[in-house]
């Protein structure tokens, strides 16, 4: 989609380079994987704030914050 804001481009690469663990990813940004799917591949066009501002925060937190250090 050419019309992505440089903000969602990042979101979307951010989200590609995690995409075994989108399940995870999906449940800690409180949406749905049907949205994140599409959202990943472009079809939502206007993917909002709030989803954006979510997915973002999981997306940018470092591993051991999530609580995935190998025990």
């Amino acid at each position: 989609m050419d019309t992505d804001t440089p903000l969602v481009a990042d979101t979307r690469a951010r989200l590609e380079a995690r995409r075994g663990d989108w399940p995870r990813v999906a449940r800690d940004a409180g949406v749905s994987y049907s949205w994140l799917c599409k959202f990943a591949v472009g079809t939502i066009a206007n993917p909002g704030a709030n989803h954006l501002h979510a997915l973002r925060g999981v997306l940018l937190q470092p591993i051991a914050a999530r609580g995935e250090a190998a025990a």
